[in-house]
């Protein structure tokens, strides 16, 4: 039996929404390393011209986030984020795709109420964001997650899909 609690071993399509800018790399590259098949991450700042101002980003960029996000089976969201971010989680919440957010002791983002609406599920390795999002008032009937160590994020997003597709 495959991963996925199917015959074959399905691959889950995720997305990546996160900052592209030079800063975000380095932590974008670090927390989807630890993906490992069937699990197949795409990941914006690999295709995007990230040193381009905003107004020079040309519309094949769009296009392809788009078709990636289209293919996708979840969103699996690092924040913090700005608006090009928010858009996405907003896109995956409006075709009912599961959106997961990992975050280590990146919390600012609680202040936008309108995004925590739309979550499946919340992880985090850090003892004191599990202990302030379980407090949140609109994540507290979410999923929030603590894991030890970031190899476990596979068998959550494992559930989610199961969860969702099986």
């Amino acid at each position: 039996m495959g991963l996925f609690g199917t015959k074959k071993p399905k691959t889950a399509k995720l997305y990546l929404i996160a900052r592209i800018s030079k800063d975000a790399h380095d932590w974008n590259e670090e927390v989807c390393s630890h993906f490992k098949a069937p699990i197949e991450i795409f990941i914006p700042h690999h295709h995007n011209p990230y040193n381009l101002e905003h107004p020079k980003i040309p519309q094949p960029v769009v296009n392809t986030d788009i078709n990636a996000m289209q293919e996708a089976h979840i969103g699996f969201a690092l924040p913090e984020f700005g608006n090009d971010c928010s858009f996405e989680t907003g896109w995956f919440a409006g075709k009912n795709k599961p959106l997961v957010y990992f975050v280590n002791d990146q919390l600012h983002w609680l202040r936008d109420w309108m995004i925590k609406s739309n979550l499946t599920r919340i992880v985090t390795n850090n003892s004191q964001s599990y202990k302030t999002l379980k407090s949140d008032e609109i994540l507290r009937d979410k999923k929030v997650v603590f894991i030890n160590n970031l190899d476990e994020i596979n068998q959550q997003i494992h559930e989610v899909y199961r969860e969702h597709y099986v």
